[in-house]
């Protein structure tokens, strides 16, 4: 792959082609010198193709028999929209998982964990009376510091997600 300066898809040209399909999104841009102020045919054609594949924007581009291209015009994508977006917009809202597990399903999970401890009875008492009373911001930051000793203390850590990226 040649370096990006050798070749004709640059950032700064394709950035500038979705900025200014961003300025009327959906709205079908066709002429060419909006998109790409200069008479470089091929680094058009290139950085919007690049820009389509990428489904960042649809662009109606037409490849003739002798290799040259025609196009009728370029629109932005809402995942277009949402690239040049700080946030990610919807594309990065939708993208995140949550995972929801009230209070008392997080006080019966170290509860158990307790139970299955070698202290003694006495002591497994004690420290579950305490998870039991662990209210709002107590409960939040005792359950954030144990994710964070449990994936530090894991020993087979890389393993597991071996298998999750083969799901």
């Amino acid at each position: 792959m040649p370096p990006e300066n050798d070749s004709p898809i640059q950032r700064d040209i394709w950035l500038h082609m979705l900025h200014t399909m961003a300025k009327t999104p959906y709205a079908l841009i066709t002429d060419p010198k909006a998109l790409l102020p200069t008479d470089n045919d091929d680094a058009f054609i290139a950085n919007l193709r690049y820009i389509h594949d990428a489904g960042l924007c649809e662009a109606l581009l037409n490849q003739s028999m002798d290799g040259h291209w025609s196009w009728g015009g370029a629109k932005i994508t809402s995942r277009g929209i949402d690239y040049l977006r700080s946030d990610g917009g919807l594309t990065a809202e939708l993208g995140t998982i949550t995972v929801r597990l009230d209070a008392d399903t997080i006080k019966a999970l170290i509860c158990s964990q307790i139970d299955d401890g070698t202290e003694n009875d006495e002591k497994k008492n004690s420290l579950k009376k305490a998870v039991k009373s662990l209210q709002g911001e107590a409960l939040k930051t005792v359950t954030g510091e144990l994710v964070k000793a449990g994936i530090r203390h894991m020993p087979n850590l890389s393993q597991m997600l071996d298998i999750v990226s083969v799901l």
